[in-house]
């Protein structure tokens, strides 16, 4: 697992590795998610469905004392983006 020093959206198949999982669901991530901008990379290197992540870690993180921390490994996490989406 590749460890990195941001977290980021997967734009392209690069980081996609065969048979990935979201960890929080269980659930493959493949393209589907990919071209949905629906997969993100922590820097811890773990990987989950955007919008399955931004539930966990506001729910994690709702306390103004929290720290951001990957929902699997609990390790320090920074620079979450934020997807904002137009209604059409």
């Amino acid at each position: 697992m590749l460890k990195d020093d941001k977290c980021f959206i997967l734009k392209d198949d690069q980081y996609l590795e065969k048979n990935l999982k979201c960890l929080i669901t269980g659930e493959l991530l493949d393209k589907n998610e990919l071209n949905n901008f629906n997969i993100i990379k922590l820097n811890c290197g773990h990987y989950f469905k955007y919008n399955i992540f931004i539930k966990s870690f506001n729910i994690m993180n709702k306390d103004i004392n929290s720290y951001y921390k990957c929902p699997y490994c609990l390790s320090n996490i920074n620079n979450v983006p934020i997807i904002i989406k137009k209604n059409t």
